[in-house]
């Protein structure tokens, strides 16, 4: 057994005790002896912790007062792009004292963005609760009786 080779079973030994203890399993990678590299493994993405919506007018009605359509909590980085989509809790038009609970609550979050879309017919757009750094760009309000964006300590 070459030295290279020896030393890379080495490390491959040790990553998977490594791993193994903090209770993840990896695939064997192939070592080679020729001093080559061995092929990189495929990288899967993260899954987005933000809700997937389809382009188009989203109607999301709440029941409650205090109920949110979308709930964004204890998030902490990344960006929430509502570009295409109309989120809205009634139809367009609709008396605005009908208008009931929020668009979208934010809750213990930060260093968030929200970017562009459409939200209306709730009392309130986007509420932010125990939260820091949100930022909220190009994002249009239509039709909400309570308030566009608030926030509550």
């Amino acid at each position: 057994m070459t030295d290279s080779l020896r030393t890379c079973l080495g490390i491959a030994a040790r990553l998977r005790v490594t791993l193994a203890a903090l209770g993840l399993s990896v695939a064997a990678a192939g070592c080679s002896s020729s001093g080559q590299e061995p092929p990189a493994a495929p990288v899967e993405e993260a899954p987005s912790p933000f809700p997937a919506l389809e382009e188009g007018v989203q109607l999301r009605p709440v029941s409650g007062p205090d109920q949110a359509a979308l709930t964004l909590e204890d998030l902490h980085g990344g960006t929430f792009d509502l570009t295409g989509v109309e989120l809205r809790g009634q139809d367009a038009g609709a008396p605005l004292d009908a208008a009931r609970g929020y668009g979208i609550l934010i809750r213990r979050c930060s260093d968030l963005t929200l970017v562009g879309g459409t939200i209306g017919g709730y009392r309130g757009c986007v509420v932010v609760e125990d939260s820091s750094d949100i930022t909220i760009e190009r994002v249009r309000f239509d039709g909400w009786s309570g308030g566009g964006p608030r926030t509550t300590r």
